[in-house]
């Protein structure tokens, strides 16, 4: 799911990772590092989406390709926001427009753009969200 959705964002298959070493990604950086809540659909034994995060930043979200647009990125979100200390941080890479679109419909605003300081070497925006 994680890795799909990675892919349809940036309109790229990822040549820099195997599928394993993605896996150790998750395993051993992300799940010791950051709070991560998977979005299950029980029937299906099915990941629809991923959110890690920790009091100050959003780390990695990514929905299902094929359950984007129903509200599980919202929720996901949502839970970041209400384990925050009052503002989060996240980047976005600049090709995901859609993403954009929906960190500014949840209270985003663009802090920075342009770094290419990740692994892509992709164009990237600083986002930020203030509690009100």
């Amino acid at each position: 799911m994680w890795r799909a959705s990675k892919q349809r964002a940036l309109g790229i298959v990822d040549t820099l990772h195997s599928p394993a070493q993605h896996q150790q990604f998750l395993d051993q950086h992300l799940a010791k590092q950051c709070r991560v809540t998977l979005a299950i659909d029980k029937q299906n034994d099915e990941v629809l989406g991923l959110i890690a995060y920790d009091s100050m930043w959003v780390h990695q979200l990514y929905i299902h390709v094929d359950y984007q647009h129903r509200g599980i990125g919202s929720r996901l979100l949502g839970l970041a926001k209400q384990h925050s200390e009052g503002s989060l941080q996240l980047h976005n890479f600049e090709c995901n427009q859609g993403a954009q679109r929906f960190y500014e419909k949840h209270g985003f605003v663009l802090l920075e753009q342009g770094s290419c300081d990740n692994e892509e070497q992709l164009p990237a925006r600083l986002y930020l969200w203030l509690k009100r």
